[in-house]
This record gives structure tokens, sequence and C-alpha cells, in this order.
């Protein structure tokens, strides 16, 4: 399950991705401005993010997804898919 990064204080360093995009992750490395989205409700965070094939890009923040928290939740899975593994295994 993706992890939204939350719009509530220091995102520079974090790691992340874009949504349905966790083969390309990236370092937020600048807070760039805020944006309202088309011209009503609130302003949205921008910030710049680098790939590791060293390209730059600006996105909404709210577009991104935690890197750290789905790598955390594949291991689960993996500790999960094991124990399965070592039970079948046995029978």
């Amino acid at each position: 399950m993706a992890t939204r990064i939350l719009d509530d204080g220091e995102v520079i360093g974090k790691l992340v991705y874009e949504a349905f995009s966790p083969q390309k992750p990236a370092k937020i490395i600048a807070e760039v401005s805020r944006r309202a989205v088309l011209k009503i409700g609130s302003p949205e965070r921008h910030v710049q993010v680098k790939f590791l094939d060293g390209k730059v890009k600006e996105v909404p923040l709210s577009f991104l997804n935690d890197f750290e928290a789905l790598i955390s939740d594949h291991r689960k899975k993996l500790e999960t898919h094991t124990s399965k593994l070592e039970l079948l295994k046995s029978l």
C-alpha cells in the first residue's frame, strides 16, 4: 500500500517515488513553491526531486510516495511468504 509524503513538515532529503512508479526512486532535493491548484483551493507544495539517472524534476508533493515505507512493506511481505514456504516444505 502506498504511503503518501505528508505536507506537514520538512521533506528535503526524503526518499520517494512517483505514484505507480516505484521502479524509479528519487530524493527530494529542494522545495520549489506553493501553487494554487486550478486557481482554487489551498496552494499545493511543489518540490524538486533527483532520480538515480541524475534527472531533476519538479512535482507536487501530493504525487509522491514514501520509498522507505515501500521497502519496509516489501520486507514484511517477504517474511510472511518465507514462513509460508517453510510450512509448505514441511508438509
